[in-house]
C-alpha cells in the first residue's frame, strides 16, 4: 500500500482535537476528502497511554483522526482520562490503515505468512474481534506469542480456526511539544 499524505497535518489534527476537548471547545478538522481507517496511539515516557482507532474506512480521514485522538486520550477503557499536566511528556502517533484482506490459508500457512510480513492483524471468532497494529511486532516478535496475546485481547481461548485478516499501515509520531 502506498499512502501519500501529510502526517504533520494529521498529527496537528490529533493534538488540536485533544487540546480543544480540554478547553470544552468544538474542533473542526476540515475535510481530507477520502475515507480511511486510522489509529491514534499516545505514549508517555515510552509507555502506552491510550490507543483507539478504526479498522474500516467509514468516514473522512481528518474526522477519523480527530475522534480517535479524543477517544485515545479520554475514553480508552484501560486508562484514566488524560490530564493536561501529562501532555508535555506525551508522544502522539497516527497510523493510517490499508483495507484489511482476509487470509484464506490454514493456520500453519498463516503463521508463516505473518512471520515474514509482520502485518497488522485482525482476528474474528464467535462475535469476538481484536487487532494488533504492526508496531506490536516490536514487543511480540514470535508469531505464536503474537497470536496468543491477540487471542487474549479478543476474549478468545485460541486463535486457531478464527477468521484472520491482515493490513499494512503508514505511521508517524512526534512529541506533543514538537507538533
Amino acid at each position: 500500500m502506498v499512502i501519500k499524505m501529510d502526517f504533520d497535518k494529521l498529527l496537528y489534527i490529533a493534538k488540536h482535537a485533544i487540546t480543544s476537548y480540554f478547553r470544552r471547545e468544538e474542533y473542526n478538522p476540515g475535510f481530507y476528502g477520502e475515507k480511511y481507517a486510522s489509529f491514534v496511539t499516545l505514549t508517555k515516557q515510552k509507555e502506552l497511554r491510550g490507543c483507539i482507532g478504526s479498522l474500516e474506512a467509514h468516514r473522512d480521514l481528518y474526522l477519523d483522526v480527530a475522534d480517535n485522538a479524543i477517544n485515545a486520550a479520554f475514553y480508552d477503557p484501560r486508562f484514566e482520562p488524560l490530564r493536561i499536566n501529562e501532555t508535555e511528556h506525551l508522544e502522539i502517533e497516527v497510523s493510517v490503515l490499508s483495507k484489511p484482506s482476509k487470509f484464506e490459508g490454514n493456520d500453519e500457512e498463516w503463521i508463516e505468512f505473518i512471520k515474514k510480513q509482520h502485518p497488522g492483524v485482525i482476528i474474528k471468532k464467535n462475535g469476538f474481534r481484536a487487532t494488533f497494529l504492526p508496531d506490536v511486532w516490536k514487543q511480540l516478535p514470535d508469531p505464536y506469542e503474537f497470536m496468543y496475546h491477540l487471542s487474549i485481547k479478543a476474549g478468545l481461548r485460541d486463535w486457531r480456526n478464527a477468521e484472520k485478516f491482515f493490513y499494512t499501515t503508514k505511521s508517524e509520531s512526534k512529541p506533543w511539544l514538537k507538533i
